[in-house]
């Protein structure tokens, strides 16, 4: 369905409305405009025809008439304020909105047909919002519905409240209780008390509220880079948080609320703690490391990775914490009430495993925190094997994604198949064993292999016959090794491929997928005789060695092939001497039978 916007001061607008800047450099094709010219702030712009200069100013145009459906595009380029003492853009919230539906009032940067950022030669979107140090806030929320989408955020100015210098401000004045802020990059936050993303909404409950997959990096404040101040079932997701902030409060996340969800982010190299959770939420598969690299307190001498507070209610699992040496991994108030710890992975390496800030005491190991707080019986304690330090994906002998495919390592992490074998969801099924690794990348596709070999069940030493199945079908397996007893020894649904090395042959097929034995097998029909070579690889991934399959074929000396019909007169004949058999041409008949009789004679004689 078309929405139109008729303005009375200008021509009706679409439901997809249009900015450029002031350059078409760069620009690239939008959904319904293939081409636009630079942008103008004029009554009636915002078409493909004539889009807008500045994202205030078609605010300010649309007003009460934008609906939850409308997108409003940005092309390649720079957007900035209008005023020196204004956001860049703000959402009033003074549009109708009644349900959700799936459907958003959109701001977005140009994006594929996935819905991904297209990115520059940088990785930067290709659409910024340019605060050029003196916005005093990216994008200010104050109404239910808004999605922020692959956008750059920078170069904000220090601020005092309410706005603070941040990136993306949800504001108090109103009740927002859906937003989505995703695929955002977000720089160049300098004011002391700003966040990359906050959101004041103290008491409110979200219907629809995320912050995924969003890079927030090189900000100095003293503030958490994103800082969710007492709002329910918020989901945090995939974001990249790196190099944030000064100062022992520049945490990475700051929650406090129920419902809350923090999956699958990393979070490295920031002044404060990676977390600071207040609550009853969920903390699952996230990388922590390098963090606090100011200390958290007087009394807590030795920063933390992860500080929940308040009564237990929180679970923490399948995370990796990698403290900094003589830094903690988790803190508590007090071990009365704990939360609830398991089957997360502990890359200590000089650092502690714990801390109880009622006591103020340090313990040292894995084993010194699980004893004390009787918690922890799935946790693994070992080196992590990063990628590199700046990538947080896991080392793996059989593979590790790296953005373009697999590359094998020469060693494999220890978190890597060490969560619940119970909860495998996203990582299944590609060799990934049936157990989830831990990290941020566990149970998606970008996590590490297993362990994993090709090991040859059927094939060797088979002699066979030209135009003849070989009796012994090539058969392989993708045999894998599981910590947990092995329970998954084999990897199913892999797809390996079959060829012919040297000699030739027909193979029933080319590619086949493990059964859920991780078995795979081709028939083999030889097309001349020699030795004969063929070969089973698991495309795609090197850290598999394949297998070689031999097998000696015999026949005629041309290949196989029928030899020529006899002369005419002439028959074929066969001598049986027990399993073999000969042939040769027919004698005439009338000597076949004087023979006969001869040899008659000299028996009876």
């Amino acid at each position: 369905m078309l929405i139109a916007w008729v303005l009375v001061t200008g021509p009706a607008l679409a439901r997809d409305a249009y900015l450029n800047d002031a350059s078409t450099e760069g620009d690239v094709p939008l959904p319904g405009c293939p081409v636009m010219p630079e942008g103008r702030d004029q009554i009636g712009c915002g078409s493909c025809d004539l889009p807008c200069r500045t994202p205030s100013y078609l605010l300010t145009q649309l007003g009460y008439l934008l609906q939850l459906g409308d997108t409003i595009h940005l092309n390649t380029g720079r957007y900035h304020a209008r005023a020196a003492d204004e956001a860049i853009v703000t959402f009033s919230g003074d549009w109708s909105f009644v349900t959700l539906d799936g459907e958003w009032v959109t701001l977005t940067g140009p994006v594929d047909v996935a819905g991904r950022a297209l990115r520059d030669a940088s990785g930067m979107p290709l659409a910024v919002l340019d605060g050029r140090g003196t916005a005093p806030a990216g994008v200010v929320v104050m109404g239910s519905g808004v999605r922020l989408r692959a956008l750059r955020i920078e170069n904000l100015a220090e601020a005092p409240p309410p706005l603070c210098g941040s990136a993306v401000h949800v504001m108090r004045d109103r009740t927002v209780s859906a937003y989505a802020f995703e695929q955002l990059d977000i720089a160049g936050v300098t004011s002391s008390i700003g966040s990359a993303i906050e959101v004041e909404q103290p008491n409110s409950t979200c219907r629809a509220c995320t912050i995924v997959d969003n890079r927030i990096h090189a900000s100095p404040p003293r503030s958490p880079a994103i800082w969710i101040e007492s709002q329910h079932n918020v989901r945090i997701a995939g974001n990249h948080i790196t190099g944030w902030g000064e100062g022992p409060n520049a945490s990475g996340i700051r929650a406090v609320g129920d419902g809350i969800e923090i999956l699958h982010n990393v979070i490295q190299n920031s002044a404060g703690p990676a977390i600071e959770a207040q609550g009853k939420m969920r903390i699952a598969h996230n990388t922590f490391r390098s963090n606090a690299r100011v200390p958290a307190t007087t009394d807590s001498p030795k920063g933390l990775e992860v500080l929940l507070a308040g009564a237990g209610g929180i679970t923490l699992d399948h995370n990796i914490l990698a403290p900094l040496p003589e830094r903690a991994a988790v803190g508590v108030e007090t071990l009365s009430d704990l939360h609830t710890f398991n089957f997360n992975g502990y890359a200590l390496e000089g650092a502690f495993a714990g801390y109880t800030a009622v006591d103020a005491r340090l313990y040292r190991t894995l084993v010194d925190w699980q004893e004390v707080t009787r918690q922890e019986a799935n946790a693994r304690e070992g080196q992590a094997h990063f990628a590199s330090d700046a990538d947080a994906h896991l080392r793996s002998q059989t593979g590790r994604w790296d953005g373009q495919g697999w590359v094998a390592d020469a060693e494999t992490s220890p978190f890597i198949d060490a969560g619940d074998p119970f909860r495998m969801q996203g990582e299944a099924p590609f060799l990934h064993g049936g157990v989830p690794n831990l990290g941020a990348y566990g149970n998606t596709p970008e996590a590490s292999l297993s362990i994993a070999r090709l090991v040859k069940l059927g094939g060797s030493d088979v002699q066979g016959e030209v135009g003849q199945p070989l009796s012994t079908p090539f058969r392989v397996e993708v045999r894998g090794f599981d910590r947990f007893g092995d329970l998954h020894p084999s990897h199913p649904d892999v797809p390996v491929g079959f060829r012919v090395v040297s000699g030739a042959a027909d193979l029933s097929e080319t590619r086949v997928v493990t059964d859920d034995q991780g078995r795979a097998q081709v028939d083999i029909t030889p097309r001349e005789a020699g030795v004969l070579h063929l070969e089973a690889f698991v495309d795609g991934v090197p850290g598999i060695t394949p297998v070689l399959f031999e097998a000696s074929i015999s026949g005629d000396p041309d290949g196989g092939t029928p030899g020529p019909e006899p002369a005419p007169g002439r028959a074929h004949y066969t001598v049986g001497f027990g399993c073999r058999q000969a042939t040769g041409p027919a004698f005439p008949l009338a000597l076949l039978t004087w023979l006969t009789l001869r040899w008659r004679r000299r028996r009876a004689g």
